[in-house]
């Protein structure tokens, strides 16, 4: 060795490393014991090992071990391992992932091993509970393909893990801590008792599952639904349903008896033993001889389990895979199959490849070599490149050397292809060198290998697919999209139509049409859900036909009877498509099914189905409506079309709620307990997501609730479950575990665990402890060990990881290891199935202990002594033959190897010191004691989010239980009773100061704790503003920091009222708000039902309702009465541009609603709320009963309004918002409108026929059509070329003329070609992108458009501007404002959304399109005021305010504006239309509630588009609706684009007689209107209302709202009903006379049967009211100074009242100026009736009354004097009780006061 390498560094560190080793021993062993050579010799030795492994250490660490110092020198540290790199680069494999049993090879043996374990498993877990509920495998086909995927994922995961870490840092020390455990209580408890030895001997860290078996249950059920996404397809874990489902099953069937068998003391002596016995034999060189080679021939892991049942079954419809490689269609519903599971490239390389092989013959050519080429290449890198991981495709076993296929294609590509195409001029030697024949064999031969991996892989997938079934059933069918048709006529055929604009109109009769061409299964193909080949209860062989409507007894003894559908029932000859009802061939029956069974089976398809869209039933009518056989009669055609299509349905082929309700004979009832569970595969068909999908959720999971009562003292489950239930509580062997029913806390004592004081931090610290205390070791070698602690502890865990790497790998290796331990838990867990009952098979301890003392060393006998080996071995299998240590160190290390395969159950806190699983189920529990429910309906919802879990539920430290209550054959209400409540201790705010006011009362409240929604806020401050007697406001805001509140001008209160009606009460700890009715106690406001939050963007709060009677919160499609009795319900407040559906958001924003109270003794009072909020929010009901508003912005800002009347309640409502405007007189009168006039020709054209009809009407109306392109202010002047002279030429006549404008403002227009536009940039008055000055973009009619800021005062001079301009054109005398929720044709803006937190807030109310920039503006879009995310609700009243403001500015007149889109308070301002309504009778009955709804809200000129906008209307929809209609505030008939037209000249002359009738009974009653409209503005009267609101003790009017009072006088009946001539009207107890004819009509408070023939609309006067009318005109403005008439309804006791408000129709300060006139009206006895003139200041019309009408005279006349002098014209009419005194002539404001009297025959 030269002098330069020996003095290199590395040598010289070994030296003096080596150096400083030996002198640092030597002193050591100078101290304790002589020096030996030996010593010397070996010190030499060690230390250049020493210095030689720790300096090449420096130079390469991740060769080399990190402990220091380390004994173990000598061992080979470095191992390279082919199989960890095919493990790595298999990793991330999208396709591994999807299939994660490719390519696990295992020995055929071992496979046999598991197959068979798995099958007794099936056999003895699941086959005997299924077998009482249905004889269909496919469950068990299911389950199989489950264990398969998760057995997979296991091994997969294994992969990935260092077991040698895992061993060495969390097994063993898990072992040896437990050892440590278990002698230290020993050694300071002597119980014998096996429950307090395990809770002393682990104290507070027993596992949660030891507490007791409900809560072992809960958490495997909770563990199993957590590793769900992990070890289960995704097409099963999406499914709820399924996924609880298999959860029940694999808890309750396979892992709490799996865990309780192998935590038996038998079966873990039986493994010790074998693992003993096999140790030795290993050791002594005597293991057992493998069996032959060609019998262990590697599968596919659980192949043969899966595949068991051989061909498929001849329901999955088979089909020969060639004809679906080969037929376009299949291949393209295979393809979407293959994409699911991570296969698509499978098919593209095979596809590429069939075409390859095509062109090999031809390959001559260098140009079809490159393509080749080129082909093969785009192959290789996309699919079979690990280094891509989203598109590598195994296809070769990369565990089978022999197996290269890939390498010799890949070979071929860039060896053999490639050189023969690198020159294109290059010779006929290198040309002949690509060997064609060659090249096809590979090419074969790999093609052949993608076919058998697509056929054996991936067929069956397909064969049970979706897509299969509907490619041989067909798919469902869709209705025909009645959507906007502006939409696709004037928007670019590019440019698409979202779908969710669109809704469902396609009539039955049409549907009926598509049924003619609809695919259905080959009758000869079984059904899908059938067992049988040829099912006789297939319903798609049925046929169904109404017959009659017919009354029936209840029952024989009865003589109560109903009305029900006769139908006629028969079964087919499948053989024929064509069979019908009548045909005698097969059976026939008749079944009677009542009006309601109906509905009851609609109910339950769709939550078994979904919604059918084409087979829906029309909207449920009330059960007095229901008893009426003419009703029953007119729906009949409607039912017996829905039953049909029901039938057509593939997936209803064999469901068993429509086969009972097409042959029970007696009533339709509902299965429920154990026949649900016993049909329950026919209900829900073999492949339970199949067919069903998602829409299988809410069965499964109520029937899952079974499984896991809420309270188990009380509740009685289900016989099946139940069963399950109690064999897993009332276990023999582990009883109750540990019986913990109570908090479980008991601190350490402190007392060492270990020799050294304190916790042992290692393996070698362990093993000292267990040295000594279970093999009693000399204090001298325990001296030792731990004087040599640093070098033996180091030196020990690297002695120990060497052999365990060493030994798992050869356990593992060897297949017939892991088989012997199958078998032997086979025999253990399944003796009866045991093959041979040798001495091994059945061992006891005695033998395991003699058997590990064999296995012992003989080098520790000889130093510990033999005894003390033996004593020390039985200590320690001692501690496994308890079993419930056994179960506690079972779960404790079940959490380990959690923690290690699945990390994404790992909390996201670093200060847990225990698994998450292990906090995360401790949580649960802990919480249960403040769980408890004694009612469904107390539950407030935690997670009001779309899909909750138990996960997610238990994160937010709220409560998660199935529902208490059970189903049964007539409740099935509970289904949305949330599993996830707040707890009773959940996190709240409590009082820190309490101050009074001059306004009231100033509360500070305080909450320590944070919840679940980011930025909660911790310190509000809480104002009683004590405004009126009847009027509380309560405001709940920031106390630190201003928030955003509604720019709503309300007043403002600053001395507090004294005295109120209402009394408040405020509970501190909680915080809790009571505010009660000083009169009598009943509750108007209860906060303390549920915790208040209130974050950042999450705010909610609830209240306990007085009663479930609750009237309003709109803009919502629904019945008059919101039923909150048995039913859940959520409403969503957000504007939104969608033509009017049940449960969803619509047009309008309304949080105000009216509760009544109902007292002891009958007497009812009534209260209102009103939440002033403009922020995206739900309501949630519930039916407690109670409500819940749950807002994502501003402050709670709360109206409590005392009442006691609901009129009251109202003119309190408006005092806040606003009372209504009062419209001109001219906007009272018929409008006409409609979107599709086309041109002014066809316009004319109208109006003509209108006039030659001679129809009163009033104001003509157009629609976008008459638009330049679209644009606002703009009139088409080729189309509608005149329109300007035209609208001139109706104003002439006394008519008028609206316009529409949408508020979307074109950009798209070259500059300066469109005004608005560029004045609006100009000015800067668009809504502008976040942080931006330019305007957002949206899209609408006219493409790109900008969005006015009608909050930004500019913006109204800009609006006022552009209006009066376009008005000098076409001078307009209204503006109709649409559009302005505000709508876009896209989700956000042209550019979407930004990434701020207001585009996407950390809750969503339940909006239709689930975001809130859904069809409108980004919410972080910025407007004057503030941001749109809070003003989005007010776009609509801003623009209105602004338009009501201009059209003042413009006409100096009063402003005629109306708006789809409104807001608390819009009333000010505007009028309102329902919407795209259809022209359907459903769509005509919920215009009612509707309206009456607007009433309330303070919008009191309201009205629906007769006759319907959408579909085309018929002569008697529109008839009856033009009879209604005339009964609207707002009276305007409208309709779409392509529709019939439906002015009434349009109709026959037979309807358009009855609908002139219906106007002129209109026109005759203005009088009255106008003076309601007046009641309205300056008194708060709604216009039309319930009849509660007048008769609000009587229970019977609550529901009512197929009828409307018209002021408080005039009663409206309309028929509602197609094809029907009565009309079941209720009266409350009065006098009443018809309008018509005056006859008069005594109700006791009943209802009564009406004739109601087409010709005729039901209208009835109210006693005690005189009403004004006049002679009609055809129009107003010409029939102003037509006579009046006074029609006087006498009460009972003959006296009446009224009165008349008149001016000039159109002044906007006739009120504040009193010009107008004023008139009273009185009757009093005797025969008095008096014509009082209050106010006389309006001269410029003539008011003049020539006639009087008094009903209800039951004397003859003898005399009439009018003014004191005597009256001859007059008539009287005996019969009818009816005096008519005509021709009067009376000047009404020639003297303040008028008398006419009349004398009656004694």
């Amino acid at each position: 060795m030269d002098t330069e390498n020996l003095f290199s560094k590395d040598n010289i560190e070994r030296i003096s490393l080596g150096l400083g080793i030996s002198i640092f021993l030597l002193i050591i062993f100078l101290l304790y014991g002589k020096i030996h050579v030996v010593f010397f010799v070996l010190l030499l030795v060690l230390s250049y090992k020493f210095t030689d492994y720790y300096t090449l250490k420096l130079n390469n660490p991740e060769k080399y071990f990190t402990c220091w110092p380390n004994l173990a020198v000598f061992f080979d540290t470095t191992k390279i391992v082919k199989e960890e790199t095919l493990r790595k680069r298999h990793a991330n494999c999208v396709y591994v992932k999807k299939n994660p049993w490719v390519y696990l090879m295992v020995s055929k043996r071992l496979d046999g091993a598991l197959n068979k374990f798995c099958d007794l498993c099936l056999r003895d877990h699941i086959y005997p509970w299924l077998s009482t509920i249905t004889h269909d495998d496919s469950l068990v086909l299911e389950a199989k393909h489950i264990f398969r995927f998760l057995l997979g994922t296991v091994i997969r995961r294994l992969h990935n893990v260092d077991l040698n870490a895992f061993i060495t840092e969390r097994f063993l020390p898990l072992i040896f801590q437990t050892c440590d455990r278990y002698i230290h209580t020993k050694e300071t408890h002597s119980s014998t008792d096996s429950i307090e030895f395990v809770r002393k001997m682990y104290k507070n860290d027993l596992h949660i599952v030891m507490h007791n078996r409900q809560s072992e249950l809960k958490y495997l059920k909770s563990l199993v639904i957590s590793l769900m996404p992990l070890i289960t397809p995704k097409f099963i874990y999406n499914c709820k349903g399924t996924r609880h489902f298999l959860c029940e099953l694999l808890v309750c069937q396979i892992l709490i008896d799996g865990i309780d068998a192998v935590c038996q003391p038998n079966t873990l002596n039986r493994l010790f033993h074998l693992y003993f016995t096999n140790a030795i034999q290993r050791r002594q060189g005597n293991s057992k001889p493998k069996p032959p080679t060609e019998s262990n021939t590697a599968v596919e892991i659980l192949s043969h389990f899966c595949a068991v049942n051989g061909p498929l079954h001849k329901n999955k419809l088979a089909i020969d895979f060639t004809d679906v490689m080969y037929e376009k269609e299949l291949m393209s519903k295979f393809s979407i199959v293959l994409d699911r599971i991570g296969s698509l490239g499978l098919l593209s390389i095979y596809l590429s490849l069939t075409d390859i092989l095509n062109e090999i013959p031809i390959a001559t050519d260098v140009l079809v070599r490159r393509k080749i080429y080129d082909r093969l290449k785009r192959i290789d890198e996309r699919y079979l490149d690990p280094a891509k991981p989203d598109t590598y495709i195994i296809i070769s076993n990369p565990y089978n050397e022999q197996d290269i296929l890939t390498d010799e294609l890949k070979h071929f590509i860039y060896h053999n292809l490639e050189p023969s195409i690198s020159d294109e001029n290059q010779s006929d030697a290198a040309k002949k060198s690509f060997d064609i024949q060659q090249t096809f064999t590979l090419l074969s031969k790999f093609h052949c290998k993608i076919y058998e991996l697509i056929e054996d892989k991936y067929q069956r997938n397909f064969l049970s697919s979706d897509e299969h079934f509907f490619n041989i059933c067909g798919q469902q069918m869709d209705s025909q999209n009645y959507g906007n048709i502006k939409h696709r006529n004037t928007i670019d055929s590019a440019q698409q139509l979202p779908r969710s604009s669109c809704y469902t109109t396609t009539s039955y009769q049409e549907m009926e049409e598509k049924d003619k061409t609809h695919l259905r299964c080959p009758e000869d193909v079984p059904s899908i859900s059938s067992n049988s080949s040829l099912d006789e209860r297939d319903l798609s062989t049925w046929r169904v036909r109404i017959d009659h409507v017919q009354e029936l007894r209840e029952s024989l003894n009865s003589n109560s009877k109903y009305s029900a559908f006769i139908i006629d029932v028969q079964r087919c000859d499948s053989q024929n498509d064509n069979s019908s009802v009548h045909d005698e061939g097969g059976p026939h029956w008749i079944v009677a099914r009542r009006y309601q069974d109906f509905y009851l089976l609609e109910q339950k398809l769709i939550e078994f189905h979904g919604i059918f869209n084409d087979a829906r039933l029309p909207s449920r009518r009330s059960a007095q409506t229901a008893r009426s056989l003419e009703f029953l009669e007119s729906v009949k055609t409607e039912f017996e079309h829905f039953l049909r299509h029901l039938l057509t349905k593939p997936t209803l082929r064999n469901s068993e709620l429509l086969y009972n309700f097409l042959t029970q004979p007696d009533d339709f009832t509902l299965p429920n307990g154990e026949i649900i569970l016993a049909k329950m595969f026919k209900v829900v068909p073999r492949r339970l997501r199949i067919e069903k999908g998602q829409y299988l959720e809410p069965f499964l999971i109520s029937l899952l609730n079974y499984a896991e009562p809420a309270k188990s003292k009380t509740t009685q489950p289900t016989p099946v479950f139940s069963d399950i239930i109690e064999e897993k509580l009332q276990n023999s062997i582990y009883g109750n575990n540990a019986n913990i029913t109570e908090p479980f806390f008991e601190p350490m004592m402190e007392e060492t665990l270990n020799s050294n004081g304190g916790e042992p931090d290692s393996t070698y610290d362990h093993l000292i402890f267990i040295v000594k205390k279970f093999f009693s070791a000399s204090p001298l070698l325990v001296h030792l060990l731990n004087l040599f602690r640093v070098p033996l502890k180091n030196t020990f865990d690297t002695f120990i990881s060497h052999i365990l790497e060493h030994r798992i790998d050869e356990i593992l290796s060897d297949d017939e290891n892991i088989i012997e331990v199958i078998q032997a838990l086979q025999d253990t867990i399944f003796p009866q199935d045991a093959e041979e009952k040798e001495s091994t098979d059945l061992v006891n301890f005695d033998d395991v202990v003699a058997v590990a003392e064999q296995f012992m060393p003989n080098v520790i006998k000889r130093i510990f002594g033999e005894l003390n080996v033996q004593n020390g071995l039985q200590t320690i299998l001692q501690h496994f033959q308890d079993p419930l240590l056994n179960k506690q160190l079972f779960y404790t290390i079940l959490d380990e190897i959690l923690h290690v395969l699945f990390p994404e159950l790992q909390s996201h806190s670093d200060t847990l010191e225990t698994t998450s699983i292990i906090v995360f189920f401790f949580v649960s529990y802990t919480y249960g004691q403040q769980c408890e429910q004694t009612l469904n309906a107390a539950r407030f919802n935690c997670y009001p989010e779309k899909n909750p879990t138990q996960e997610k539920c238990l994160a937010r430290n709220c409560c998660w239980r199935s529902p208490n209550q059970r189903f049964n054959s007539s409740d099935f209400s509970d289904v949305n009773v949330p599993f996830c409540y707040y707890p009773s201790d959940f996190p709240n705010y409590e009082v820190i100061s309490n101050e009074p006011t001059d306004f009231g009362q100033r509360i500070r409240i305080f909450k320590s704790q944070m919840t679940y929604m980011p930025h909660d806020i911790l310190n509000l401050t809480v104002d009683f503003i004590y405004e009126t007697e009847q009027r509380l406001r309560i405001r709940i805001y920031d106390s630190v920091f201003k928030r955003y509140e509604v720019p709503l001008k309300v007043p403002v209160v600053e001395k507090k009222a004294d005295p109120t009606d209402y009394e408040i009460v405020v509970k501190s700890k909680p915080f809790s708000i009571l505010v009660t009715r000083k009169s009598t106690g009943m509750i108007l406001f209860d906060s303390s039902v549920s915790p208040l939050i209130f974050a950042d963007q999450f705010i909610k709060i609830s209240t306990r309702l007085s009663s479930p009677l609750l009237y309003g919160l709109g803009e919502h499609r629904q019945s008059l009465l919101i039923n909150i009795t048995e039913n859940w319900q959520r409403l969503t407040f957000y504007t939104r541009d969608f033509p009017p559906l049940e449960n969803i958001n619509l047009y309008g924003v309304h949080p105000f609603h009216i509760n009544l109270e109902r007292t002891p003794d009958n007497q009812t009072k009534a209260h209102g709320q009103f939440l002033l909020n403009s922020n995206a929010m739900d309501v949630d009901l519930q039916p407690l009963p109670a409500l819940t508003y749950t807002t994502i912005g501003g402050i709670i800002d709360l109206y409590i309004l005392t009442g006691p009347t609901a009129h009251n309640v109202i003119e309190q409502y408006w005092d806040v918002i606003g009372k209504p405007t009062m419209p001109p007189f001219w906007s009272l009168g018929f409008h006409l409108c409609r979107w599709g006039y086309n041109n002014t020709g066809n316009l004319l054209a109208m109006i003509q026929r209108m006039h030659d009809a001679e129809f009163p009407y009033d104001v003509q109306w157009t629609d976008i059509d008459a638009m330049s392109s679209h644009l606002d202010f703009t009139y088409d002047n080729k189309n509608f070329n005149g329109l300007p002279d035209l609208v001139r030429g109706l104003q002439s006549d006394g008519k008028h003329y609206v316009n529409i404008i949408d508020p979307g403002i074109s950009s798209s227009q070259p500059t300066g070609t469109y005004f608005p536009y560029d004045d609006g940039i100009k000015r800067g008055i668009f809504i502008k992108k976040l942080d931006s000055t330019d305007p957002i973009l949206g899209q609408v009619w006219p493409g790109i458009t900008a969005f006015p800021d009608f909050t930004n005062p500019d913006t109204v001079e800009w609006w006022t501007n552009i209006a009066a301009t376009f008005h000098e054109t076409i001078p307009f005398d209204g503006m109709w404002i649409d559009m302005n929720e505000p709508s876009s044709f896209i989700d956000g803006s042209i550019n979407g959304c930004t990434t701020y937190y207001l585009d996407n807030p950390p809750f969503v109310p339940h909006v239709l399109g689930d975001s809130l920039n859904s069809k409108s503006l980004c919410p972080s879009a910025q407007q004057y005021l503030s941001s749109h995310y809070n003003l989005h609700n007010m776009y609509g009243y801003f623009e209105a305010q602004a338009t009501n403001q201009a059209l003042k500015t413009i006409r100096k007149q009063r402003p005629f504006v109306l708006s789809r889109s409104t807001f608390a308070g819009s009333g000010q301002f505007t009028a309102h239309w329902t919407g795209d309504n259809r022209a359907t009778f459903n769509d005509m009955y919920f215009s009612i509630p509707a309206i009456l709804n607007f009433n309330m809200f303070g919008i009191t000129h309201v009205g629906a588009d007769i006759c319907g906008f959408g579909l085309d209307t018929t002569e008697e929809l529109c008839t009856r609706w033009m009879q209604l209609g005339a009964f609207y505030p707002f009276m305007r008939n409208h309709n779409d684009i392509g529709q019939r037209d439906q002015d009434p000249a349009s109709f026959s002359w037979e309807a358009q007689q009855i609908m002139k009738q219906a106007l002129f009974m209109r026109y005759s009653l203005i009088p009255f209107w106008y003076t309601l409209h007046h009641q309205a503005t300056m008194e708060s009267r709604t216009i039309l209302q319930p009849l509660f609101f007048e008769y609000i003790n009587d229970v019977n009017t609550y529901n009512v709202d197929e009828q409307f009072l018209l002021g408080r006088a005039i009663l409206v009946s309309p028929n509602l009903i197609s094809g029907s001539d009565k009309v079941h009207a209720y009266f409350p107890a009065d006098i009443w006379y018809e309008l018509s004819s005056g006859v008069k009509l005594l109700s006791i408070g009943q209802v009564i049967v009406l004739n109601a023939p087409i010709s005729k609309l039901n209208v009835h006067v109210r006693g005690g009211f005189i009403i004004p009318m006049q002679i009609p005109g055809a129009n107003l403005v010409l029939g102003r100074g037509n006579p009046f008439t006074l029609l006087v309804a006498q009460s009972q006791s003959g006296e009446a009242s009224g009165n008349l408000f008149w001016d000039d129709g159109d002044s906007l300060d006739s009120v504040e100026t009193q010009t107008y006139n004023y008139f009273e009206f009185t009757l009093t006895t005797p025969n008095t009736l008096t014509v009082n003139a209050l106010i006389t200041n309006y001269k410029e019309s003539p008011m003049r009354l020539d006639l009087v009408k008094i009903l209800g005279i039951s004397k003859p006349i003898t005399s009439v004097t009018v003014n004191g002098k005597a009256y001859s014209d007059y008539l009287y009419d005996f019969l009818d009780q009816i005096l008519l005194i005509h021709s009067l002539n009376i000047d009404m404001l020639a003297q303040s006061s008028q008398i006419i009297q009349w004398s009656t025959s004694q």
